[in-house]
């Protein structure tokens, strides 16, 4: 009975799929993008910032670590003997500290940039970053989920959590899963990977003159900005049309992706390293960097059998979408849902079902 929902569920995805893809299709053929760009307030972060946060987060997962022991009496050596129990709550204690590392980076962004939209948070479009992250779990999962499937026909596919999960099923273990696979592994991925790595590699300028800026951080006041533009992804993220035409601003950044063109008091250093940004900006260089922070965020699954493939694919959408909309919620909330996914015919499995078996 529960193939029979994991068929009907896939079949209701895939149907709900075929007019976004075709609008999809449609856009590419006329040239026009598939995600229209928002007006978002270009990367400030310097490799400095990067760095910090980054040893902040490596801290947290240290000090996780030593918790854990201290609090289950295992060490580290004794891994492969953990049961089911200790090992979830070894991942929900490093996914407590991961999201407290996030927070302490995100504070340190908002303090010395006196700006939210530098960590990806724009109030205004709430709403349309759920829709966004819907529309894309909708378009990508038929295709994430066949390619997990056919490449786990070559290499069985292993999860530490999927297996403490099944090897040691209770109540615990079903809520540290999804306390740590569902929130905080989406939520700390996505702020580290997107929020900091790729952030800085799309702002990474090897200009005699802006190179200190990739260094260092520094950013301008934006306030005048137009942050309320409509973000649009085929057939339902948006009902509103957007004219692709550039603007002076697009134009000007063609020649100089961090080029300012309007002069605004400083409150960083220096000026040159930032722009107000809508689809602007050097796009090979952007996806340079989607596809390196895609390249490192597939490394750090290895050895989950061939997911790290799919994974891969998965991250360069989820570059895309930050690229144009300069927000992480519609990250956050797709890696969820694709999490979620799992997670959710695993449950049931466990709950009804022979969590033995696999599902397609």
């Amino acid at each position: 009975m529960l193939d029979i929902l994991f068929y009907a569920c896939m079949i209701s995805i895939f149907v709900t799929s075929i007019p976004i893809w075709r609008s999809i299709g449609s856009r590419y053929s006329n040239k026009r993008k598939i995600i229209e760009p928002r007006e978002k307030l270009a990367s400030p972060i310097g490799l400095v910032d990067l760095g910090a946060m980054l040893l902040v987060w490596l801290l947290s997962q240290l000090i996780a670590v030593a918790l854990f022991s201290k609090v289950a009496n295992v060490e580290l050596s004794q891994i492969d003997s953990m049961t089911g129990g200790q090992v979830m709550l070894l991942m929900l204690i490093a996914g407590i500290g991961q999201l407290t590392a996030v927070a302490i980076g995100m504070a340190y962004l908002v303090l010395r940039y006196s700006d939210t939209r530098v960590i990806g948070w724009y109030a205004q479009h709430v709403q349309a970053d759920l829709k966004l992250a819907l529309a894309a779990f909708v378009v990508i999962a038929p295709v994430v989920l066949v390619a997990q499937l056919l490449l786990s026909m070559l290499v069985e596919y292993k999860h530490p959590a999927m297996e403490a999960m099944v090897a040691d099923a209770n109540y615990f273990t079903i809520i540290a899963v999804w306390g740590s696979a569902v929130v905080a592994a989406p939520i700390a991925e996505e702020v580290v990977f997107r929020g900091w790595i790729q952030n800085w590699l799309q702002r990474l300028s090897f200009q005699p003159g802006a190179f200190t800026s990739s260094v260092v951080g520094g950013t301008r006041d934006h306030s005048n900005n137009n942050l309320d533009d409509a973000v649009e992804i085929a057939a339902g993220a948006s009902g509103a049309e957007v004219v692709d035409e550039p603007t002076d601003s697009d134009l000007a950044a063609d020649s100089n992706p961090y080029a300012s063109t309007v002069q605004l008091p400083l409150r960083g250093l220096p000026a040159d390293g930032l722009m107000a940004q809508g689809d602007s900006g050097n796009q090979r260089d952007n996806w340079i960097a989607i596809v390196i922070t895609s390249l490192i965020f597939a490394l750090m699954h290895l050895g989950q059998g061939l997911a790290p493939i799919p994974l891969f694919g998965l991250s360069i959408l989820l570059g895309y979408l930050y690229q144009r909309t300069g927000s992480l919620l519609p990250c956050i909330g797709l890696h969820m849902l694709n999490n979620g996914y799992s997670v959710f015919w695993l449950t049931m499995q466990i709950l009804f079902g022979d969590p033995t078996a696999d599902l397609p």
